[in-house]
């Protein structure tokens, strides 16, 4: 993981690059060098200026699939998803006892907290997590079999073992009536 050496002097944020810190910095000192040319709005960062533009566009990029209303922004479909088609966000973990629970099909691995668990998410989409899921599930399986032929192995040696065993009274009930 990189380090952050960049703090704010502020409050108790840390960056891996400098430009992200000036950004940040402007929140404090309510700098807003980025002006839209549309209004009088003005902004920290040139991300939030072009985000912005979306207010004075006539495109409404997000549309709903089930009544074909729709949204500039992507928040006011899923708020009207929940409203209207009573939709809820889908929830990638399920918390438990023990922690927290991928909810991917199939997957179902277990995270002491959620932050392993979004870390999880981050590392491997949904497909991807399913993937790696099902190899783990393999090689439980085949450690399963071989776990398996073992014990099966060892319950023939037991086996032959019994047989010996009861071979070797009878020779000692032979020999013992032999001697008397």
């Amino acid at each position: 993981m990189k380090e952050r050496k960049y703090e704010c002097p502020f409050c108790d944020l840390r960056c891996h690059k400098q430009d992200d810190l000036v950004v940040h910095l402007r929140k404090h000192e309510k700098a807003r060098p980025f002006k839209c040319a549309r209004c009088v709005k003005r902004f920290a960062s040139v991300g939030n200026l072009n985000r912005h533009f979306i207010v004075h566009s006539q495109k409404k990029l997000f549309h709903c699939p089930i009544c074909e209303k729709e949204f500039k922004y992507k928040s006011s479909l899923k708020l009207h998803m929940q409203r209207l088609h009573e939709q809820k966000p889908k929830q990638r973990y399920t918390k438990t006892k023990v922690g927290f629970q991928c909810k991917h099909k199939d997957c179902g691995l277990m995270f002491k907290n959620l932050r392993e668990l979004q870390m999880h998410h981050e590392r491997y989409a949904q497909q991807e997590c399913l993937m790696v899921r099902k190899g783990i599930k393999e090689q439980i399986k085949k450690i399963k079999e071989q776990i398996k032929a073992q014990w099966l192995k060892n319950n023939e040696m037991r086996q032959k073992l019994k047989e010996i065993r009861v071979d070797l009274r009878k020779e000692q009930k032979l020999h013992q009536k032999r001697i008397s």
